[in-house]
């Protein structure tokens, strides 16, 4: 049986252990197929920088360039322009240096920024000092967390 898109559909009267193999089977080949398209693409990617032959100039500052595949399709390669960063820590590494670059500008070209930390124990502080309010202070300063499903992949047997 397949889908309107022509891939194949899970029967829906599997178990759940049937189910987990199922899924566990399609997370290793996945895996697999991702490690290679990795290799892969590192190799087109180093190709694309040193290539000689004109590259399209994109808008933010960097390049693209597309390679025909044999079934008329292209595989673009796109490498953006560098972008600056929003702020600079005062534990960057080359603060120091970009310190002694900016010169006499540097309060010029940087502006200090004050960010709130949430002091230790911040859920149980803030039920004790704002107990009416606190799961809505604590909802507020909260990432919502995500539901996801993890593959602990057990070695697969060799075949014999």
């Amino acid at each position: 049986m397949t889908t309107k898109n022509g891939k194949k559909a899970v029967p829906v009267n599997l178990d759940i252990r049937e189910r987990c193999d199922r899924a566990l089977e399609l997370e290793r080949q996945i895996k697999l197929l991702q490690a290679e398209q990795k290799a892969v693409e590192k190799d087109i990617r180093a190709f694309a920088k040193d290539d000689k032959e004109a590259k399209m100039p994109t808008e933010g500052g960097g390049w693209s360039k597309q390679y025909p595949c044999t079934d008329g399709s292209y595989v673009r390669v796109t490498k953006d322009g560098d972008t600056l960063r929003s702020e600079i820590a005062d534990t960057f590494e080359d603060l120091p240096k970009v310190r002694k670059l900016a010169g006499g500008a540097f309060d010029y070209l940087f502006t200090t920024t004050t960010a709130y930390a949430l002091v230790a124990n911040f859920r149980a502080e803030a039920a004790k000092l704002v107990p009416n309010d606190s799961e809505k202070l604590i909802d507020l300063v909260s990432n919502c967390g995500k539901t996801k499903i993890n593959y602990q992949v057990a070695k697969k047997p060799e075949a014999a």
